[in-house]
């Protein structure tokens, strides 16, 4: 694992929210009943200088990553057990202790949980995590659902014999045409997976977890986990709307040691929204090499297509003139691409 990084969504507030992934979490509870994380000396004291950081100056917030590491997929229900074991250590280290009680932060006696057990899904549908976690006001489980179909999408257009630019191409107009719901971010995976180098190529692979996927039932627990990986970073951007929405920003950011999930988000950094006047600024910085053959095709394509359309549906969607996407249709393509790529 890497270094433990923090990235912000640079909104200026005196309200910090301080998103982990399951990562993070697991080393907080391995520091607070092992009294280090593994024999790792550095990532200790990163994870140390971590809850000071939380504790002194924001709050914490854990649910995606509590969800993640205590589903039980064999039973499709949360581990209760590991849940409370989870809840109870963060209480404790960011709520109760003193700051000597955890710079000297011994062994302490781990609880009895029942273990968890392994299972599979025939499909997303299956899988009750999604309904517990991301059933809020802001319908966050359609997002969630959208991004699957993303991934299934790509990993099936990247099983085509066709050029990797006419794979960027048919995805774009899929999110753009067909679907009617443009995600920066799956795009720019797709983007990576298709047309960048092998460095980029490789981060890619890495999140999408693509390389795991195997032919059979245990593919949709394999994508799922993955995409709580994009969940936990994208939680920094929905607080930012939400906090917006009612007239009381916050300060939100992402922490994780995922290395894949940090070079990618430092290739892809969200600066935000600007406006000035009429003109709108730029709200994305994309930062990666594309492979020499495709070059010129990407730079027009970035720059006829692309670059101007994004600016549309940027103005469209400030100006809440968006269209509805169709969750009907979604559903639908989620069945249809599993029944393709997985053979149902």
């Amino acid at each position: 694992m890497a270094d433990v990084k923090y990235y912000s969504n640079e909104i200026e507030s005196a309200n910090i929210f301080y998103c982990i992934d399951s990562n993070i979490l697991i080393n907080v509870v391995k520091f607070y009943f092992d009294g280090q994380c593994g024999q790792d000396k550095i990532l200790t004291k990163q994870i140390v200088e971590f809850i000071f950081r939380c504790r002194n100056s924001g709050y914490l917030k854990y649910d995606y990553a509590l969800a993640e590491v205590c589903f039980d997929s064999g039973s499709n229900e949360m581990n209760t057990d590991v849940m409370n074991k989870f809840m109870a250590v963060v209480d404790t280290l960011f709520l109760y202790c003193n700051d000597a009680e955890i710079e000297n932060c011994s062994k302490h006696l781990k609880p009895y949980c029942k273990k968890r057990q392994i299972g599979d899904f025939n499909s997303v549908f299956e899988c009750k995590l999604p309904q517990m976690i991301f059933n809020d006001q802001i319908e966050t489980i359609n997002v969630f659902f959208t991004i699957y179909l993303y991934f299934i999408k790509i990993y099936e257009l990247n099983k085509k014999s066709i050029r990797g630019i006419e794979k960027v191409i048919y995805l774009y107009d899929y999110m753009t045409k067909t679907i009617n719901s443009f995600y920066m971010h799956e795009f720019m995976l797709g983007i990576m997976l298709f047309i960048g180098t092998e460095s980029e190529k490789g981060i890619a692979e890495g999140i999408l977890k693509f390389d795991k996927v195997a032919k059979g039932k245990s593919s949709i627990r394999i994508l799922i986990n993955a995409i709580m990986d994009i969940m936990a970073y994208r939680q920094i951007h929905i607080l930012s709307d939400m906090s917006m929405m009612i007239g009381n920003p916050v300060k939100a950011i992402f922490v994780t040691q995922d290395e894949n999930l940090q070079k990618y988000i430092e290739l892809n950094k969200y600066k935000g929204t600007i406006l000035n006047g009429e003109k709108v600024m730029e709200y994305s910085n994309i930062e990666f090499a594309v492979k020499n053959q495709f070059e010129i095709e990407w730079k027009e394509f970035y720059y006829n297509i692309l670059q101007p359309e994004m600016r549309e549906r940027f103005l469209k969607y400030h100006m809440d003139k968006k269209e509805q996407v169709s969750m009907k249709l979604v559903f639908e393509e989620i069945e249809r691409i599993e029944n393709v790529i997985f053979g149902r």
